[in-house]
């Protein structure tokens, strides 16, 4: 009787759901508290919970840093008063070694740094520039026309307008400094009197391109008026500015002072002219 009983709360037990261990539970669920229930599935990896994905992220790449080539050095570099060569150890470090540039007439240069080492036309020695430049021609030369006045300082002031021809011809003893035969006609006229003037000098041009020149030499005087004439001797000091415009004509100014033992006069001029330099 007791064990009828028995078997039959073991078959309502289970027909309910109940257990006493794993083995009366179907599957792979275990027996807990007299219930069989499905197994606790394992917790994750802590580095997967903490990241929130299945493996870790992959490292950024390492820069990998330029080398010069060797093909660059050695080369020369100009800094503020000092010439430095730079050159490639075997690690790839630039070295460079510096010395005073006063020290360093013609420093070497490699030809791939040649053109950015080139020093200003300038800075360079005097006999490379010159054979760089076209040969300069020996010969000098002036010639111009110009509108003058003469003041003859007669009594009262007297100013006559006229005209004047000059020419200059010689030869260059350095690029600034040239050594010229002047030779100067001016006629002026008015109030009925006639002023001629004829100068021949040896002068002393100054500066290429515009210039000036210096004169002092005799003149030869012919003078008529109020119906008395003479002829006589008498020196001029003349300045003459060369200003070029294009090429080789530009503006011509002069001034000079003509004078004797008993007179002086003064003749400006103003006019255009070439030159030669």
């Amino acid at each position: 009787m007791i064990a009828t009983w028995v078997m039959c709360s073991m078959a309502l037990a289970q027909s309910a759901g109940g257990c006493s261990k794993d083995t009366d539970c179907k599957g792979d669920r275990i027996c807990e508290a007299g219930r069989c229930v499905s197994p606790t599935p394992p917790a994750p990896p802590l580095e997967a919970v903490d990241a929130g994905v299945s493996s870790p992220p992959l490292p950024p790449p390492t820069p990998v840093p330029l080398r010069k080539t060797p093909d660059e050095y050695p080369k020369v570099v100009r800094r503020r008063g000092a010439v430095c060569v730079q050159s490639l150890t075997d690690e790839g470090v630039v070295r460079e070694d510096c010395r005073d540039e006063r020290e360093v007439r013609r420093p070497a240069r490699s030809s791939s740094s040649a053109s950015d080492d080139e020093p200003p036309p300038s800075r360079r020695p005097r006999l490379e520039r010159e054979a760089d430049e076209p040969p300069r021609s020996s010969f000098v030369a002036d010639f111009g026309v110009t509108g003058s006045l003469t003041i003859l300082p007669v009594g009262v002031t007297v100013v006559f307008p006229g005209f004047g021809l000059h020419l200059a011809l010689g030869g260059r003893v350095s690029d600034a400094v040239g050594v010229v035969g002047l030779l100067d006609f001016n006629l002026a006229a008015g109030f009925g009197t006639t002023l001629i003037n004829v100068t021949l000098a040896p002068g002393l041009r100054l500066g290429d391109g515009g210039h000036a020149t210096i004169a002092l030499g005799p003149t030869l005087l012919a003078f008529s008026g109020a119906g008395t004439g003479f002829t006589g001797l008498a020196a001029t000091l003349l300045v003459r500015g060369v200003f070029i415009i294009a090429g080789g004509f530009g503006v011509h100014t002069q001034a000079a002072l003509t004078f004797d033992a008993t007179a002086a006069f003064f003749t400006l001029g103003l006019g255009f002219g070439g030159s030669s330099f």
